[in-house]
C-alpha cells in the first residue's frame, strides 16, 4: 500500500465491511474475492469496410456547379479521401450499433480498464448484446439482399461523374476503383460480432518459480488488486456524479426535472447497487440519496438542493480517496470544484 502512494487507512476502510462479514481477511484476499464477483468482458465486432481509398485530386472540383450524379457521389460515397461503394446511410447505422455496444460495455463495467463486470451486470449485458447483434446482422442481410442494385447504382454514379468531370484516363480510374469492391459473398462473410469472457487474474501456479520471483509476482498482483479496488470505487462515484449532475442541468434548462432524466437517475441507483461489490457504506448512502431525489421529483427547488448536496458528497468523497480524476464529467457540472468542496466541508466537517 505504501509503495502505491495511497492512504493505508483509507484502503483499510474500503475493505472493512468485507472483513466484518468474514469474506476476506486482508488485502491479500482481494484478488480471489474480485474474481468470484465478476468477469472480464470484451466485445469483438468487425467487417470488411465499405470503402476504398482514393486520391481526392481526381475530384478536385466545385460540386455545387455540377449535376445530380456528381453531387450524389460526393454526398453518399466520398469522405476524407475514401470512397464508399455502399450508401453512407447504411454505414452510419452499422457504426452507431458498434459504438452503442462499446459504449454500453464501458458504462456497465466497474473497473479493470472498463472491462470488468459483475456477474449480474454481465447477464444483462449479454441480453443487450444479442439484441444489437441481431440488428447488426439484419442490416448486413439488407445490404446483401440489395447488393446487385447498390453496386450497379454506385457504378452508374461513378461513371457519370467521371464523364462530367472530364477525368483523364476515365476507364482506367473506373476499373481501378471497381476492381477493389469486394464480392457480395466476401462482404457477407466478413461480418462478426462476439463476446470473449475470462476470469479476473489471481496468483496461481507459482511453485514453478523460485521464491524471489514468486514474491515479485505477488507484489505486482497485490498492487493491481489495490489499483482495481480504487478504480471500481471511482467508477461507481463517477457514474453517480455524472447522472446527478444531469439533474441540475435539466432543472436549469427546463425549470423542471425532465422525465427522461428522472428515469436515468433511477437506473443509476440500480446500477450503483450492482456495482458496489465491496459493500461500501458511503456508496450505499449515495444510492439512497439518489432515490430520495427521485422521490422528491415533484418539488424542483428541493430536488435542486438535494442534487447539489449529493454532488458535493460524491466529489468530496472522491477527493478524500484520491480518485477525483475518475470524475470525468466535472467540467460539465453546474457547480465548480471549489463550490463542491465548500459544500462538502459544511455537510461533513469532520471528514
Amino acid at each position: 500500500v505504501n509503495a502505491m502512494n495511497v492512504n493505508k487507512d483509507k484502503t483499510e476502510e474500503l475493505i472493512q465491511e468485507l472483513k466484518n462479514q468474514g469474506v476476506i481477511v486482508g488485502i491479500e484476499d482481494l484478488g480471489s474475492y474480485i474474481r468470484k464477483k465478476g468477469l472480464i468482458v470484451k466485445e469483438h465486432i468487425g467487417r470488411k469496410r465499405n470503402y476504398i481509398e482514393i486520391s481526392p485530386k481526381v475530384f478536385g472540383v466545385d460540386v455545387s456547379q455540377k449535376g445530380e450524379d456528381v453531387r450524389e457521389l460526393f454526398k453518399q460515397y466520398m469522405k476524407m479521401g475514401k470512397m464508399s461503394f455502399i450508401p453512407d446511410s447504411y454505414e452510419k447505422k452499422l457504426i452507431n450499433l458498434e459504438s452503442s455496444v462499446r459504449m454500453t460495455r464501458r458504462r456497465e463495467s466497474i473497473g479493470y480498464d472498463e472491462s470488468f463486470m459483475t456477474i449480474e451486470i454481465y447477464w444483462d449485458f449479454v441480453k443487450y448484446f444479442e439484441e444489437k447483434k441481431r440488428e447488426y446482422f439484419a442490416i448486413r442481410d439488407e445490404i446483401v439482399s440489395k447488393w446487385d442494385m447498390l453496386i450497379r447504382r454506385f457504378k452508374e454514379v461513378l461513371l457519370n461523374s467521371l464523364d462530367e468531370l472530364n477525368a483523364l484516363d476515365k476507364e482506367i480510374i473506373f476499373n481501378s476503383i471497381v476492381s477493389r469492391v469486394p464480392s457480395k459473398e466476401e462482404y457477407q462473410r466478413s461480418f462478426y460480432m462476439s463476446l470473449s469472457v475470462k476470469a479476473f487474474p489471481v496468483v496461481e501456479n507459482l511453485d514453478m518459480f523460485d521464491e524471489s520471483i514468486q514474491n515479485k509476482i505477488k507484489e505486482g498482483l497485490n498492487k493491481e488488486m489495490i489499483s482495481t479496488l480504487y478504480e471500481i470505487i471511482g467508477n461507481a462515484l463517477n457514474d453517480a456524479f455524472e447522472n446527478v449532475s444531469r439533474v441540475l442541468i435539466s432543472i436549469e434548462k427546463n425549470d423542471k426535472l425532465a422525465s427522461k432524466t428522472l428515469g436515468s437517475i433511477n437506473k443509476t441507483a440500480d446500477r450503483l447497487a450492482k456495482k458496489n461489490i465491496f459493500h461500501n457504506p458511503k456508496i450505499d448512502e449515495i444510492r439512497r440519496d439518489i432515490l430520495r431525489v427521485v422521490s422528491k421529483s415533484g418539488n424542483v427547488e428541493e430536488v435542486a438542493e438535494l442534487a447539489e448536496n449529493l454532488l458535493a458528497k460524491i466529489y468530496g468523497y472522491a477527493k478524500e480517496l484520491g480518485v477525483e480524476s475518475s470524475i470525468t464529467s466535472i467540467s460539465s457540472c453546474p457547480l465548480s470544484e471549489d463550490e463542491l468542496l465548500w459544500i462538502y466541508e459544511i455537510l461533513e466537517p469532520a471528514s
